[in-house]
């Protein structure tokens, strides 16, 4: 997978970078972003950590703002960024529905995260999503790429369709909410099971168990486009 173009902005300026998304080899969440020789890693584009903090000097580390999060079951705290901008690249295959083929887009993001707050997690989260096919492009302003590509596929249709996670057949979210990015369940492996589940105690059951964890962005060979009436999550784009 190639690297996502990005560009971090922050009080000290603009930096040309790039994000790493080691989704396919590691089949776990996990993005890398370097910012003038240094390293930070997330699950998500809001949550990125900065890696190895002894590792840097203070004067290294004086252009960032951090927030300091609890990691779960430990005394330590992890420093992720906030206070900063990023303006990020992802392609992204469509289907173009008149014409019965596939072809590449582009999704720009515009993420802002607020300061730290005194009680945890930032003042905000702001994101525009820009989705661009050929000469046309379709918005959304809102604070997690569920809800951006809801938006999104509703203006597209009839025309275009997703060709990923997202719009897919045998994907869902946990019922118990989701981050910004990032905490898709897919269900190929227990197909059968998934699309008659349409009580909230079966999807329950089912959640808790025989799901891959997938990108809203990715899609495998097992894809197949979301269908009216069928499964949990049903038709999300009304």
């Amino acid at each position: 997978m190639k690297p996502y173009h990005t560009i971090y902005s922050d009080k000290s300026g603009r930096v040309e970078t790039s994000i790493e998304n080691t989704f396919l080899e590691t089949g776990t969440n996990c993005l890398y972003l370097e910012i003038d020789g240094i390293r930070f890693k997330g699950a998500s584009f809001d949550d990125f950590e900065l890696e190895d903090p002894n590792s840097y000097s203070k004067n290294q580390l004086k252009r960032f703002t951090f927030n300091k999060v609890a990691v779960f079951q430990s005394e330590k705290f992890a420093l992720q960024l906030c206070n900063c901008s990023l303006e990020i690249q992802i392609p992204q295959n469509v289907i173009d529905t008149e014409r019965e083929i596939e072809t590449l887009s582009l999704l720009d993001i515009q993420l802002h995260l607020g300061k730290p707050m005194p009680n945890g997690g930032v003042q905000k989260l702001r994101a525009l999503f820009v989705l661009k096919i050929d000469n046309k492009q379709f918005t959304s302003k809102c604070d997690e790429f569920e809800t951006a590509f809801k938006q999104i596929q509703k203006e597209m249709l009839p025309n275009f369709r997703f060709h990923n996670c997202f719009s897919c057949h045998y994907s869902d979210y946990s019922p118990i909410g989701n981050g910004f990015f990032g905490s898709m369940m897919c269900f190929r492996e227990n197909k059968v099971t998934y699309l008659t589940a349409t009580a909230k105690e079966d999807y329950l059951k089912l959640a808790g168990h025989g799901f891959i964890p997938v990108q809203e962005t990715y899609f495998c060979f097992e894809f197949a486009p979301r269908e009216k009436d069928i499964g949990y999550r049903g038709w999300p784009f009304d």
